[in-house]
């Protein structure tokens, strides 16, 4: 069993492990890797006599060996063991061979209980196949959407969060970015539930997020901010200009801090997106009609929420001071909803027009008369 120590300079053997596949492994994990280890017959006889893995890519592999294969036959052991999660958190298929990922022991713990966790290697597949999947549903604006989030890891204290992304392969904010962006030193994807609680490590911090955007979202924020953010929701006492939230709406703050809007319904049929900052003091909403927050999310026992407006500055205040990119992210959504915005305006009076135009004739053929 070959072990390659990264803990100095790695010295790289002809045959094992490749300047590429470091550069490759240094995308996905960083400087956390302790050693690789190329997996010998006994562990994929352990592996496959498991058979809680990937049987198929046991295998394959097992029967490969270290023999040249055809690559279209590597490309189905690498999707085998990508499509595996145990497989493809613990494992590496590079070069022909599978390796075992060593972390350091502090980079190995979950940052997030997570519905369900998604090695980085097939990371761009799948942000693909999401868009695509999210693309093919009927999306209606004005009835709102309740979109997926999630989760990169960073470093110990980073976080990215890549929000909602049904026109991700047009936008700007693609997976090719993501990898290589220069801030990535180790991307955990984490999907889950917006329903589901989420404990942060180490913060003790438990909420819910509801989000609404069509448009990706890339922030970075460390853990200090995220408190920030989060602890702004819960003021006791409020002036103009603050943020007031009712307790048992609490999954709305990631919504409103984020994008710096709410959605919002008339008392009639017309429904439309309004930026916080018309919306009046002490005004209640129907948490049923605020878009991407479910009412199941509320207690049964709440039938209003009072949702004011946080300050724009304050989160452009945060953004500026931390990274480019977070405010250029929240330049982009702002805009989108600007967009939005008017056309939805646009659509309401249109179809006003539509339902007037019928009466405003039959007005006319009865002066007539």
């Amino acid at each position: 069993m070959d072990v390659i120590s990264t803990n100095s300079k790695p010295r790289f053997r002809v045959g094992n492990v490749s300047s590429t596949m470091m550069d490759e492994l240094r995308k996905i994990y960083g400087n956390n890797i302790k050693d690789i280890v190329t997996v010998d017959e006994e562990e994929l006889k352990v592996l496959n006599e498991k058979g809680q893995h990937s049987r198929a890519a046991v295998q394959a592999i097992f029967r490969v060996g270290g023999r040249i294969a055809p690559v279209s036959y590597l490309g189905f052991l690498r999707d085998e063991v990508m499509s595996d999660p145990y497989l493809r958190t613990n494992y590496y298929f590079g070069n022909g061979k599978l390796w075992r990922i060593i972390l350091n022991s502090n980079t190995i713990q979950p940052v997030f209980r997570a519905a369900d966790s998604l090695g980085p290697n097939d990371l761009m597949d799948t942000m693909h196949r999401i868009a695509e999947a999210d693309r093919r549903r009927p999306f209606d604006l004005r009835k709102g959407k309740l979109l997926r989030m999630y989760i990169f890891r960073i470093s110990n204290e980073e976080y990215m969060f890549l929000l909602s992304w049904p026109l991700l392969i047009d936008k700007h904010w693609t997976p090719h970015n993501l990898f290589h962006h220069p801030m990535i030193t180790y991307s955990r994807m984490e999907e889950f539930s917006v329903a589901e609680t989420v404990t942060m490590e180490g913060n003790e911090l438990e909420y819910n997020i509801g989000l609404l955007s069509e448009t990706p979202l890339l922030l970075s924020l460390n853990k200090t901010q995220i408190r920030s953010l989060l602890d702004s929701c819960w003021v006791t006492s409020y002036q103009k200009d603050d943020v007031i939230l009712n307790e048992n709406v609490n999954q709305t703050a990631m919504l409103v801090l984020l994008t710096g809007r709410v959605a919002r319904f008339s008392k009639g049929d017309d429904e439309w997106m309004k930026p916080l900052d018309e919306v009046e003091e002490g005004q209640l909403l129907n948490p049923q009609v605020v878009l991407g927050v479910p009412s199941s999310f509320l207690l049964e026992a709440v039938e209003e929420c009072q949702i004011l407006h946080i300050p724009r500055m304050q989160f452009k205040h945060l953004l500026q001071n931390h990274n480019d990119v977070g405010w250029q992210a929240f330049k982009a959504i702002t805009r989108e909803l600007d967009h939005y915005q008017k056309c939805w305006t646009k659509a309401q009076e249109s179809v006003k027009n539509k339902n007037n135009a019928p009466e405003d004739q039959e007005e006319k053929e009865d002066k007539v008369v």
